[in-house]
């Protein structure tokens, strides 16, 4: 026997025929379940105030040999400098870990004492070490710095190997990429070969006359452990996550409509 759903104000019984609704419970079971299965964790930061360039060449932390740094799931290692630094400065490295994707930051700010004309240089390696599981690989670099004035020149160059980035210190050498700026000018991003957990890296900056000025200048390098989800968005997660949302609803709506025609 079929019953007719009835809605009452309190006079009258009038029948209203609705379309058997998803439970509250049926949804936030659906979320919690896609979010464990397509983002499987919380976003998390880190942060590592290393210091001078001299304490990032001279000291580690965490029992690594001379030179190394560990913050997570990276091994940053010195590897050398050029020009005169003076020890104003400050070099962090800094995280970012959400679903999917993994930010990474080498950053030197406190660099305003510096004066034109002068040439800087810094060069280091850095490896994902699998601290926070296998399958994660470089994804893509870009640069970034706050500089005021003109002339100031930075360079990123990636390379490949240890042997490559030794062979030359010519800004715009990199084997794997190489990014230049023109007076904070910021270019795209780049997209690593598919596979790299080492990459070795050297930033260069260059104030010339008549007084430009640089700030800070960063590295970001990002991660990921899914190749076939772009990173550069987190579309793909979310489709991911509606679709599944959208399914289990769904068939429980199925199931409703078959549970009030029996």
């Amino acid at each position: 026997m079929n019953t007719t759903p009835f809605s009452t104000d309190g006079i009258v019984a009038t029948p209203v025929w609705r379309k058997p609704g998803l439970p509250k419970s049926c949804v936030l079971a659906g979320v919690a379940l896609a979010l464990t299965l397509f983002i499987g964790g919380s976003a998390q930061a880190g942060y590592l105030n290393i210091g001078t360039v001299n304490t990032f060449a001279t000291s580690s932390n965490l029992g690594n040999p001379i030179g190394t740094w560990t913050l997570e799931d990276k091994d940053w290692t010195y590897l050398s400098d050029s020009g005169n630094w003076t020890g104003i400065e400050r070099v962090q490295l800094l995280t970012n870990f959400n679903p999917l994707i993994y930010s990474n930051q080498f950053l030197v700010d406190n660099l305003s004492g510096y004066s034109s004309p002068i040439t800087l240089q810094i060069g280091y390696h850095t490896h994902i070490n699998g601290a926070n599981g296998p399958g994660w690989t470089f994804y893509d670099a870009r640069m970034g710095q706050d500089t005021s004035g003109a002339t100031v020149e930075v360079w990123q160059d990636i390379y490949g190997s240890f042997a490559a980035f030794n062979a030359t210190t010519t800004p715009g050498s990199g084997t794997l990429m190489s990014h230049y700026s023109l007076n904070g000018s910021l270019p795209p991003a780049g997209v690593f070969p598919s596979g790299l957990t080492d990459i070795w890296v050297r930033n260069s900056i260059i104030l010339s006359t008549p007084g430009g000025q640089i700030s800070s200048m960063s590295d970001t390098f990002r991660q990921s452990n899914v190749p076939e989800i772009d990173p550069t968005s987190f579309g793909s997660a979310l489709s991911l996550l509606f679709g599944a949302v959208g399914i289990l609803e769904r068939r429980t709506r199925r199931r409703l409509a078959a549970a009030v025609a029996a």
